[in-house]
């Protein structure tokens, strides 16, 4: 018997874990050659699992927290292509927390540990109108700042792109996205080539354009 998983676009098949009780509480992020998730169990709670596609099996690993409540906020995303951040949020704990916890290099998922990173956000000192529930971030590592991304609920369901950190909140972007209602906002992260395209005149082309001038 296999399991056959639809999440993000793509197809995966395991061969292990068919009789999951699992869930998965977040947008997958890929890395290495694995893909990762936030998942839980009632009785296990919030773990991170990731899939090995040459293996074609999941396996599970630790988080930096501990949670059992299903409607907590979990978001994963990739640091330098070499990292992962996971950002945790206990909204309906009436909690105005963020956490952002960072692994170290990874170089192979079964070997993943999590650093001393932490980056606490406290949403009470900057007096915003409405609770931010994170749906994607970046993160910039080395000046403890995320670039987070939410829609705002009480203001007409705005999407609404801001820098946060310990002392820091500044909005950059706030609009209307039409859409389906259950289209939440997503941040990519991309590596731009610094390789130039050169664009090669055809070899007739430059003959005759040698004729014109002679």
């Amino acid at each position: 018997m296999t399991l056959a998983l639809i999440h993000g676009g793509f197809l995966m098949t395991a061969l292990n874990d068919c009789t999951h009780n699992w869930g998965l509480f977040c947008n997958g992020m890929s890395l290495k050659g694995n893909t990762y998730f936030v998942a839980g169990e009632q009785e296990t709670g919030f773990f991170m699992l990731y899939f090995d596609f040459k293996t074609e099996r999941f396996e599970r690993l630790p988080l930096p927290y501990q949670s059992f409540n299903s409607k907590d906020t979990a978001v994963l995303s990739v640091v330098r292509e070499e990292k992962l951040a996971v950002l945790h949020q206990n909204i309906l704990a009436f909690s105005s927390e963020m956490r952002i916890w960072v692994t170290n290099k990874i170089d192979e998922a079964k070997n993943l540990t999590w650093s001393n990173f932490v980056l606490t956000v406290d949403y009470d000192r900057f007096n915003l109108p409405s609770v931010t529930n994170v749906s994607s971030f970046l993160l910039d590592e080395e000046n403890k700042v995320a670039v987070c991304c939410d829609r705002d609920m009480d203001d007409e369901d705005k999407t609404r792109v801001y820098i946060v950190g310990e002392n820091t909140y500044k909005e950059v972007y706030k609009e209307t996205i039409k859409g389906s209602h259950f289209n939440w906002p997503l941040l990519l992260s991309y590596l731009p080539s610094l390789v130039h395209i050169q664009e090669n005149t055809p070899k007739r082309q430059k003959k005759r354009k040698q004729e014109e001038v002679s």
